[in-house]
């Protein structure tokens, strides 16, 4: 059991998702393959080990995978998403050679050359819309698909935005050709008939920010390892601080569709990954499986960012009745900051957390109050080992200012798993868009008082 006073290891996702001024972090997750051929890739990822090393703005993330083939020849194209629209935009806007050198990718341990791979899904209606059959938008799009997809199956595409004769092009506003969900680095790998390899990637990952960059938000989903056949034999993930790195900023830890983490001090790491095999660091976090087949859920900014800061309930409905089956899917997840600490949250759980009236799976439910419900907003009040105590307030207007009055309290499980020992989800904390940093009004000058 971990001091929840450090760690309470449940779902926290990213709260200030904005796609302007670098507050939108990058996002990194395992290599998936694109299924551009007519069947599944008979490729399986034996095993996976990363490792996270965090920074005060950045995180550098190595990880290295072994993937096995099948019986037959076959090569398959490797994507590692990049950048994502999100809801503040009309579209994707992005272009490769803007990330290109953030990432390294190295097969067998020879680096390759990876391209930009844009990645949709599939509106035939759009083809009669601009007067194209498929195979005239296929080489106008750069489509890799081999055949042409069903409505609403992926679509993978290098041509994003219009050639210079084209009649949309603009040299100050240049829309793209057809709308993206992504933008990744991509890049092949051939396989012969019971070939192993490896691959490498490292990949320096932008935090998320609050507009006052006194938080920073750390998301690695594992669930493109869903994507290749069977399950992933065996893995481990670390954390670990990097030189410039204060261990106690981790504020809150995320594993979600994940075995249960552990909290390690004065430690080697058990990887081969250059730079860090056997070196010693003073803290680290490790999650470690075996034959571990990831939670999948919807790919896009959603999948990353659940609750884009105080929009969070528009995506799904403030009920809650439009909400994805597959929400979310395995994930790790790291609050840091100096100095703030989260203390309010909202229920990401479909269908609600038991609201107990005592730290304790066979006490009662909280009467009047025996479930929160998906998107609920509580306060943390305590903590006591896997459990937090949690108020629901309701507010009023009096004598000129509004104010709170406590209508429920209870305890909700963090610790709550599903019938493989995994952790399901609870809650999701709300971070403000903007949170002013004590630093500041120490150092600012006297007009700014």
């Amino acid at each position: 059991m971990y001091k929840i006073t450090i760690f309470i290891i449940f779902l926290l996702l990213p709260t200030i998702v904005m796609a302007d001024a670098g507050y939108l972090g990058s996002v990194i997750q395992n290599p998936a393959p694109a299924i551009t051929l007519d069947k599944y890739p008979d490729i399986t990822m034996e095993s996976e080990v990363v490792v996270i090393e965090l920074h005060p703005e950045h995180a550098k993330v190595t990880a290295g995978f072994l993937f096995t083939n099948g019986d037959e020849e076959q090569a398959v194209v490797m994507y590692l998403p990049l950048a994502i629209k999100t809801i503040f935009t009309s579209a994707l806007y992005a272009e490769f050679g803007d990330y290109k050198d953030s990432l390294t990718v190295l097969v067998n341990g020879e680096a390759v050359e990876t391209e930009g791979l844009y990645h949709s899904y599939y509106d035939p209606s759009y083809l009669a819309e601009i007067n194209l059959d498929w195979v005239g938008f296929k080489e106008k799009l750069g489509v890799i698909n081999s055949k042409e997809p069903q409505e609403g199956e992926p679509l993978y595409f290098r041509k994003y935005y219009p050639d210079e004769d084209h009649p949309t092009y603009d040299d100050h506003y240049n829309y793209p050709l057809y709308s993206a969900h992504t933008l990744s680095a991509s890049w092949p790998v051939h396989f012969n008939p019971h070939e192993t390899k490896t691959v490498t990637c490292i990949y320096d990952y932008e935090l998320t920010q609050d507009y006052g960059a006194s938080t920073g938000r750390f998301a690695y989903p594992l669930y493109t390892g869903a994507s290749w056949a069977g399950t992933i034999g065996e893995g481990k993930i670390y954390v670990i601080p990097g030189d410039d790195f204060q261990w106690q900023d981790i504020r809150w830890v995320a594993g979600f569709h994940m075995p249960e983490v552990q909290e390690l001090t004065d430690v080697k790491l058990d990887v081969a990954l250059r730079g860090y095999s056997q070196k010693l660091y003073s803290h680290a976090l490790l999650w470690s499986f075996t034959d571990f087949e990831p939670t999948k859920m919807d790919f896009g900014h959603l999948a990353y960012y659940p609750d884009i800061g105080s929009l969070g309930v528009y995506p799904y409905g403030e009920s809650g009745e439009h909400l994805p089956e597959s929400l979310i899917g395995s994930l790790i997840y790291i609050l840091t900051s100096p100095f703030y600490q989260v203390d309010t949250f909202q229920v990401l759980a479909p269908n609600g957390v038991t609201f107990y009236q005592e730290p304790d799976v066979n006490a009662k439910p909280v009467q009047g109050k025996e479930k929160l419900l998906f998107l609920d907003t509580i306060k943390l009040m305590e903590t006591e080992g896997d459990w937090m105590k949690a108020g629901i307030f309701d507010p009023f207007y009096e004598d000129g200012e509004w104010q709170s009055e406590l209508k429920y309290s209870g305890w909700v499980n963090l610790q709550e798993k599903d019938t493989d020992g995994l952790i399901l989800p609870t809650l999701i904390p709300l971070i403000p868009e903007m949170i002013e940093n004590p630093a500041w009004e120490e150092e600012s000058p006297e007009w700014y008082h």
